[in-house]
């Protein structure tokens, strides 16, 4: 295992965050009901825009989208955690509906960016409470 310096920005993080926020279920317990109120689940509508479709390199970072005309992705980066770098990889499926991508995982879960395209370059960014960002180069 190979270890790094402390994370300096977040945006190394968009993946794994991804991957946490896909794979988690996210609610909030009322103290006086002792229930629990889920967020709506973000509909998974769109369609897998062309002009995403290609091998998009993080910039500064060792990590890749090779998004497919089909709907289907895979990534493949490093995460710095505190116990070192980690390898991570996964597939998934992808759609755009105007200015946001979303990424839906094997369980259905949806996970939304903001994106910005222009050429070769894709900025995704976080919504809600994910204030990151990453860019990203079409090689």
């Amino acid at each position: 295992m190979k270890y790094s310096t402390p994370v300096r920005s977040l945006p190394c993080l968009l993946p794994f965050l991804a991957v946490m926020a896909m794979t988690s279920s996210v609610g909030c317990t009322r103290e006086d009901e002792g229930e629990t109120a889920e967020k709506p689940p973000i509909p998974f509508e769109g369609k897998a825009d062309p002009q995403f479709v290609g091998l998009w390199k993080q910039t500064n970072r060792d990590a890749s989208y090779d998004i497919k005309p089909d709907g289907t992705f895979d990534y493949k980066g490093k995460v710095s955690t505190p116990g070192g770098v980690i390898d991570t990889s996964f597939s998934s499926t992808w759609l755009v509906n105007g200015d946001r991508m979303l990424l839906k995982d094997q369980s259905g879960n949806v996970t939304q960016y903001k994106h910005k395209l222009e050429g070769n370059k894709l900025t995704l960014s976080g919504t809600g409470s994910m204030k990151i960002e990453a860019s990203y180069t079409r090689k």
